[in-house]
């Protein structure tokens, strides 16, 4: 399990800035042959937030660089979105504390 979540979602998803302020940046590990036929991968964080990857072709995700959009949908159906990958303090405690729905993730 430890690997999958790794190749999922990085080593450390959350993280402090230089002022202290938490962030998240998913930085998955997914190989080429793991992309759907639609381009996309998804997986379950904190076992409960529904995390969707969708890349522009099926290639391995350390040679994509950074995200080129992230989409937060929190209960309720508001959304936020976050241009690149990282999601910042406010955001990324909503996702911890279980207020967020999805988070799509575009590269």
């Amino acid at each position: 399990m430890s690997m999958y979540l790794i190749m999922m979602q990085g080593q450390w998803p959350f993280g402090v800035d230089a002022h202290g302020a938490l962030f998240l940046h998913f930085k998955p590990v997914i190989p080429d042959w793991l992309w759907k036929d639609d381009l996309s991968a998804s997986f379950t964080f904190l076992s409960m937030v529904h995390v969707t990857y969708t890349v522009p072709t099926k290639t391995n995700s350390w040679t994509l660089g950074e995200a080129n959009r992230t989409t937060l949908t929190y209960h309720g159906g508001a959304t936020h979105h976050v241009s690149g990958g990282v999601i910042p303090s406010s955001h990324a405690k909503a996702v911890r504390a279980g207020q967020v729905a999805t988070i799509d993730i575009h590269y």
